[in-house]
């Protein structure tokens, strides 16, 4: 399905390999644990630490909210939360693969950039039903047998199994243009991780409606969820296959090279994020797409006061608030990819008149910004040089002394720039 949305150029790439990339090599990955095929598998099969590149470790969400330590002077302080395993893993591993495709078709050796492809498509693709439980933001490939026991009767079916599809759901995405994901290898992780992101959450959420259909022996309608499930993969396959055949062949289309020249940091996965807050409003939804919520939880347009005086809507960036405990938001950026990054961080208007919040950007550890966001500076302007890349590191922490409700922020147009 992917194969067939390829330009002509691409599909001429891999005309002497692509039929047993699409029906061996893309299967490689389960049969490496096959003893007849393992030799055969094993020269192009990454390990990391032992562990095969093919189920990328879990970034649970439990050490970004629960382990907290106070101070001496009785101030909450976050703990260690360690590294983004997934983040760290899927890093590694996409840029062995993409580099070692691109060095491969730079040499002739075109079976073997095929056989590299395939498993770094199976990884890609195993995003799918049950599959899409785990990884970024994910849990075990069991939950959901925890939190719906099987109901009982003549059959014993768990709610995992029913998210098993005996036979593979057909799709169409013809019409599809897929997406370059970026013009070096550093690009295309980073933007790939972010797209790898959106698919395992978008297929997440048709889990329930599988498993509600097959409950109630709607067959059909839960083959139209696999469906819907295989076609955004296959999407998201595309832009791989496209991306990693414009890196070998240094042929890059115009149009969508000037496309990347921008990148929000809404649509970008942070590496780390808040998840509590204690704002009523944002309790348990500490970053609010799009906007941000007022006592009621009600949606409002990300609008805040420029440093000018003048109030302005914008629409990239999240809303939230400033916490009693410190919080971060953290993004993982490549070197020599971005030359700046910009934006606005500010009260939101007029929900956070009466906040007061302390607001610190770090870049490797080092300070870049410090700014008090009250009523006499509520907006602080984000302009930071970024070549050399690093952890970029936002921090917020309330500061009034009132009552941390008025803490209600904007974070509006973050956008990295080449």
């Amino acid at each position: 399905m992917a194969f067939g949305v390829l330009d002509p150029q691409t599909q001429a790439v891999w005309a002497d390999g692509a039929h047993d990339l699409i029906n061996e090599y893309c299967y490689w990955p389960d049969q490496w644990f096959d003893a007849g095929k393992h030799a055969q598998i094993d020269p192009y099969q990454l390990l990391i630490d032992d562990i095969q590149f093919h189920y990328p470790p879990i970034n649970h969400a439990v050490e970004e909210y629960l382990y907290w330590k106070m101070d001496s002077e009785g101030n909450p302080q976050p703990g260690d939360f360690g590294p983004n395993r997934n983040w760290e893993f899927f890093r590694e591993g996409v840029t062995h693969y993409l580099q070692s495709i691109a060095d491969d078709l730079a040499a002739d050796r075109n079976q073997d950039a095929a056989k590299r492809l395939g498993i770094l498509l199976h990884f890609l693709q195993d995003t799918h039903a049950p599959h899409s439980l785990e990884g970024e933001q994910g849990t075990d490939f069991f939950i959901l047998d925890r939190l719906l026991p099987e109901p009982g009767g003549e059959r014993y079916i768990t709610p995992t199994a029913y998210l098993v599809n005996p036979r593979p759901a057909q799709g169409d995405i013809s019409g599809y243009v897929p997406v370059l994901q970026g013009v070096t290898v550093a690009e295309c992780v980073l933007r790939l991780y972010s797209r790898y992101a959106q698919v395992l959450a978008s297929n997440r959420r048709l889990l329930l409606p599988i498993l509600m259909a097959r409950r109630a022996d709607r067959e059909g309608e839960a083959q139209q969820y696999f469906r819907e499930i295989t076609e955004t993969i296959a999407r998201l396959s595309a832009d791989l296959w496209t991306t990693v055949t414009a890196l070998a062949i240094q042929r890059f289309d115009p149009e969508q090279v000037q496309m990347l020249d921008v990148l929000y940091l809404d649509l970008l996965c942070p590496v780390q994020r808040p998840r509590i807050s204690s704002s009523d409003s944002y309790r348990l939804c500490p970053m609010v797409p799009g906007g941000c919520l007022d006592e009621h939880r009600h949606r409002h347009p990300l609008r805040i006061r420029l440093p000018g005086g003048e109030s302005r809507t914008f629409d990239h960036g999240w809303g939230g608030a400033g916490h009693s405990f410190e919080q971060s938001t953290v993004y993982d950026l490549p070197a020599q990819v971005y030359s700046g990054l910009n934006g606005l961080i500010g009260l939101h208007d007029p929900l956070g008149h009466n906040g007061q919040v302390d607001l610190t950007v770090q870049l490797d550890g080092e300070t870049i910004l410090t700014h008090r966001l009250e009523a006499a500076s509520p907006t602080a302007e984000v302009d930071v040089p970024v070549p050399a890349g690093g952890e970029l590191r936002f921090t917020v922490r309330d500061a009034t002394p009132v009552d941390p409700n008025h803490n209600n922020l904007a974070w509006c147009d973050l956008r990295l720039v080449k």
